[in-house]
C-alpha cells in the first residue's frame, strides 16, 4: 500500500514519526514544507520526500503558499498514487486531503496534534467531514468534534 504522510515540521513531524510503527509494512512517501529543518531530512521506512514551498507563517503568506501547493499535489499525487493520505496537521494537509480525496478518491486519515485537548485546530475543523478516520489524542476534544471522532490514545 501507498500512503502519503503530510505534515509540516517541527511538532506535526514529531508525531507522525511516533506512529510511524504503523506503516512498517507500506511505500511511504512524505510532503512537508521547504525548510531549512528538512533539508537532508532522513528516516527509515520514508522512501521519498517532496517539498511543498513555504512563504512564511503570517495569514497573507499562507494563501499563496497554500494556493501554489495545490499545483504541487497534483504533480505530486499523478505520480505517486497513494492509496492512503495520513496528516497530523497543519494547514498543509488541507489541500492534499481535499485534492486527494475529490480528485482521486484516496482514503484519509487525520490524527489531531496532542497539543490539542480542548480546542480541535482549525485544519482539524476543515477537514474533519471529509476525512475517512478522525483521530483524536485527548477524550475531552471527542465533545467538540462530531461522532466520527474517535479516540486513539498517546502516541507519544
Amino acid at each position: 500500500m501507498k500512503i502519503a504522510v503530510i505534515s509540516s515540521a517541527g511538532g506535526h513531524l514529531d508525531d507522525v514519526l511516533a506512529v510511524f510503527d504503523a506503516f512498517k509494512d507500506c511505500n511511504v512517501f512524505l510532503v512537508s514544507y521547504d525548510v531549512p529543518t528538512l533539508k537532508g531530512f532522513q528516516y527509515p521506512g520514508i522512501e521519498k520526500l517532496y517539498y511543498i514551498k513555504y512563504f512564511g507563517a503570517s495569514v497573507i503568506k499562507v494563501f499563496p503558499s497554500l494556493l501554489l501547493s495545490c499545483l504541487t499535489y497534483l504533480r505530486i499525487f499523478l505520480k505517486e498514487r497513494p492509496q492512503v493520505i495520513f496528516s497530523t496537521g497543519s494547514e498543509i494537509a488541507i489541500p492534499a486531503f481535499y485534492i486527494g480525496k475529490f480528485f482521486f478518491g484516496t482514503k484519509l486519515i487525520y490524527l489531531e496534534t496532542i497539543s490539542r485537548t480542548y480546542k480541535p485546530t482549525y485544519t482539524a475543523r476543515l477537514v474533519y467531514w471529509i476525512s475517512d478516520l478522525f483521530l483524536v489524542q485527548s477524550e475531552s476534544l471527542l465533545s467538540k468534534l462530531g461522532s466520527k471522532a474517535k479516540y486513539a490514545g498517546s502516541a507519544i
